[in-house]
C-alpha cells in the first residue's frame, strides 16, 4: 500500500501479518462459499446445504450423475489429526500441504492444511466407485485450494 509522506514522497507498507497459530482463518471460511458458480458447473454440482457434522462445518453438493462433494472446515484439527482406516497419503495441492485418505463406502477425502491445527476436507463419493471419487475429490481440492487463506 502506498502511503503519502511529508514532502510528497510515498513509502510502501506491507499489510500486517496474520497469526497462523489460532483458528481465525478457519473461523472466517464459509464452506458453502468455497466453490464459485463456475466451479460448481465444472463439477456438475447443484445445491449447497450447510450443516454441522462431527465438529466440522460442512457444505454438501449433489451432482446430476449421482456423485456428491462436500467441503468441511475443521477449525481445531490439522491434517496430522486425520483419523482413517487407511493410511493417509501426504501430498501437495497447489503449494499447500495436504493428505488424501479413503473412508467407508467408497469415500475419498483430500484434507488441505490451513494451519497446523486447522484444515479443510474436500470429500467425494461416487456410488462406491473409489477411483472416480478420488478423481473428483482431487479436482475439487484443486478448485478450493486457491480460495483458502
Amino acid at each position: 500500500m502506498q502511503i503519502p509522506t511529508e514532502g510528497g514522497d510515498s513509502e510502501t507498507t506491507e499489510p500486517p501479518e496474520t497469526s497462523e497459530s489460532g483458528t481465525g482463518s478457519a473461523d472466517s471460511l464459509e464452506p458453502c462459499e468455497l466453490f464459485s458458480s463456475d466451479d460448481l458447473a465444472a463439477l456438475s454440482l447443484t445445491g449447497g446445504q450447510e450443516e454441522e457434522l462431527a465438529g466440522a462445518r460442512v457444505c454438501l453438493w449433489q451432482a446430476t450423475d449421482n456423485h456428491t462433494v462436500s467441503a468441511g472446515v475443521w477449525a481445531n484439527l490439522g491434517i496430522d489429526d486425520v483419523q482413517s482406516k487407511t493410511p493417509p497419503e501426504p501430498k501437495t495441492v497447489g503449494s499447500r500441504p495436504a493428505t488424501q485418505y479413503t473412508g467407508e463406502l467408497g469415500v475419498c477425502v483430500v484434507a488441505l492444511e490451513l494451519t497446523e491445527t486447522s484444515r479443510v476436507d474436500v470429500t467425494a463419493a461416487a456410488q462406491g466407485d473409489l477411483n472416480k471419487a478420488c478423481s473428483i475429490a482431487n479436482q475439487a481440492a484443486e478448485l478450493v485450494e486457491p480460495k483458502l487463506p
